[in-house]
């Protein structure tokens, strides 16, 4: 009778017709005393948290259209068994050599204490955060497929290096004019501390996520190519009267 919409933590008293009978849109925290049959009779909608009680065959078992958080104790070769439809955080335990042994349809959470060859080693469909310790040097030989969260150390020169298939993620500790300087092609998410005009200089393929503190004549002064991510302090008109070229949150 809840509304479909809620996240249920079921309880473990409740019998498997009782849980398969919750709208499938729940997300459903198995409780460790349901076995795997009544798990795979469970709606393929559920988002199903794996008892690490589970043997691989038992959750290779279950439908592959399941979000499975695979615990830690499981071995490579059984991790790899599993549908290539998972979604995996790989423990940190794993070798390089294993994680790249799973399929490539997986998002890869690299462990910080991997190398640059170890990562760059990895296939390039994969999305890899990459941790604080790597230089630019390092960062910038990996493959330009990657997904690149900057690390905040990096000075302009470092990050405009980079190829420009990369997202940049912009420090506050950069200037305008060396954001600017930054490849048009890049997606560019702007410090709170630049000012209109700062933020009107930029190149017009940003997308610009614009800081709370912009009046409206501000915002509507902003080139109207700008994405613009408006804050919940302007009232209805206010958004009324920004251009209606902008994308508006």
């Amino acid at each position: 009778y809840l509304c479909a919409r809620f996240t249920d933590f079921v309880q473990d008293s409740l019998s498997l017709y009782h849980i398969c009978y919750l709208c499938p849109r729940f997300t459903i925290f198995v409780p460790d005393s349901l076995y795997l049959c009544q798990i795979h009779y469970l709606g393929t909608g559920f988002t199903i948290f794996v008892p690490d009680l589970l043997y691989l065959y038992q959750i290779h078992y279950l439908c592959t259209r399941l979000i499975i958080f695979v615990p830690d104790s499981l071995s490579l070769y059984q991790i790899h068994y599993l549908c290539t439809r998972f979604i995996m955080f790989v423990p940190d335990s794993l070798s390089l050599y294993q994680i790249r042994y799973l399929s490539t349809r997986f998002t890869i959470f690299v462990p910080g204490l991997l190398y640059l060859y170890q990562i760059h080693y990895l296939c390039t469909r994969f999305t890899v955060f990459v941790p604080d310790s790597l230089s630019l040097y390092q960062i910038h030989c990996l493959c330009t497929r990657f997904t690149v969260f900057v690390p905040d150390s990096l000075s302009l020169n470092q990050i405009h290096y980079f190829c420009t298939r990369f997202t940049i993620f912009v420090t506050d500790s950069l200037s305008l004019s060396q954001i600017h300087c930054l490849c048009t092609r890049f997606t560019v998410i702007v410090p709170d501390s630049l000012s209109l005009y700062q933020i009107h200089y930029l190149c017009t393929r940003f997308t610009i996520f614009v800081p709370d503190s912009l009046y409206l004549y501000q915002i509507h002064c902003l080139y109207t190519r700008f994405i613009t991510f408006v804050p919940d302090s302007l009232s209805l008109y206010q958004i009324h009267y920004l251009c209606t070229r902008f994308t508006i949150f």
